[in-house]
């Protein structure tokens, strides 16, 4: 997915922002719970929908990853993860 963000086209249409910028526009209330979008390589990105089967699966994973590892290691759903560039919020 990364890969087309470096399309031409795509970059002359986008206005990269950094981690510290996106986090002030969701304290500001810019963006909310409602919008759908995330942080990938600097550029704010709309997350594909999910289907019934996504998040039955989903769930699922995590349920199973949670039965099988050692106590004291943690499995986060749908959390976000900040990195230099990017808050991606990874399924699992």
């Amino acid at each position: 997915m990364l890969a087309v963000l470096d399309k031409p086209a795509i970059k002359a249409r986008a206005h990269p922002i950094t981690v510290d910028s996106y986090h002030k526009m969701i304290t500001a209330g810019v963006l909310g719970k409602d919008d759908r979008v995330e942080l990938l390589g600097g550029l704010l990105v709309e997350k594909m929908p999910k289907s019934e089967i996504h998040v039955y699966l989903t769930e699922k994973l995590a349920a199973w990853l949670r039965s099988i590892l050692p106590d004291g290691l943690k499995v986060m759903e749908e959390k976000p993860l900040t990195l230099r560039d990017s808050e991606p919020e990874p399924d699992i």
